[in-house]
């Protein structure tokens, strides 16, 4: 199409219009911005080391208490199934009993002799020294 100088065209008829918008585009950090994500970069990092040093912690203490349960859990376990436990009980050693030269020894909560075996040299003395000698009415009284 041929125009004249004085001749408008089609195109030059329309209002040029403009209209904001905003694109996702590619931007280069400046500087300061870089610093800033560093400083940023730098904490995050802190703090995950942080939340990690915690996790371990609380596992490990959790891990610790499991395995006090479990320990608790087998021994309850072995009590049942062996239907006893071994337990300090007081008991009196009578020397010469059942006869010379030989000691019994007898648990004082049930009276039950438990064992008989040969005194030693020093038991044999004539002069015998115990911590505490218990008289024959004394043991009779203990439970």
């Amino acid at each position: 199409m041929k125009t004249h100088k004085n001749m408008k065209t089609e195109q030059d008829e329309k209002e040029l219009v403009t209209v904001k918008s905003t694109d996702l585009l590619e931007c280069l950090f400046t500087e300061i911005e870089l610093k800033t994500l560093s400083n940023e970069l730098a904490c995050k990092i802190i703090e995950k080391t942080e939340l990690e040093t915690k996790k371990k912690s609380a596992l490990s203490d959790f891990t610790g208490k499991i395995n006090n349960m479990k320990a608790e859990i087998n021994l309850l376990a072995n009590k049942i199934n062996t239907g006893k436990e071994y337990r300090n009980v007081n008991c009196i050693i009578t020397m010469n009993s059942p006869s010379t030269g030989l000691k019994t020894a007898q648990r004082l909560d049930t009276k039950e002799n438990i064992w008989t075996d040969e005194m030693t040299a020093e038991e044999l003395q004539t002069e015998m020294s115990f911590d505490t000698p218990i008289k024959s009415q004394d043991v009779s009284n203990e439970k």
